[in-house]
């Protein structure tokens, strides 16, 4: 089965007693600043598709555009008859030094790394 991964990065993500989440500040395809250097807070929402179920050991990986990286290594559980899971990364500040390219990529139970979503950082002009 071949996984796919929706990702959106936004402001913050909340998750409503009914399951649904909530994510505020959602960003399209760059992130737009003011200046740099800068931190900002930054939440991520990951949803995947066509996994298998059981557990599942996965590292999420955003390697920002001055070369360093911010990298999550956890596991998540698909519940039998689901093929989805939601995964979120939220409350980290990301440090931005530069403009350039944001990369993510996701790889689960040590297979192969799935190159993910890439959002631009610039100085608004």
């Amino acid at each position: 089965m071949s996984v796919s991964v929706q990702t959106v990065f936004c402001d913050d993500i909340r998750r409503e007693e009914n399951g649904k989440f909530i994510l505020i500040g959602a960003y399209a395809q760059e992130i737009i600043l003011g200046m740099l250097p800068v931190s900002i807070p930054m939440s991520v929402w990951l949803r995947l598709s066509g996994v298998e179920p059981g557990t599942h050991q996965f590292e999420y990986k955003i390697l920002l555009p001055n070369g360093s990286a911010i990298v999550f290594t956890n596991e998540f559980n698909t519940a039998e008859n689901m093929d989805f899971a939601s995964l979120t990364f939220g409350g980290m500040t990301m440090d931005l030094s530069a403009e350039g390219l944001i990369t993510t990529t996701l790889q689960i139970d040590g297979g192969e790394v799935m190159e993910l979503e890439k959002f631009y950082v610039r100085l608004a002009t």
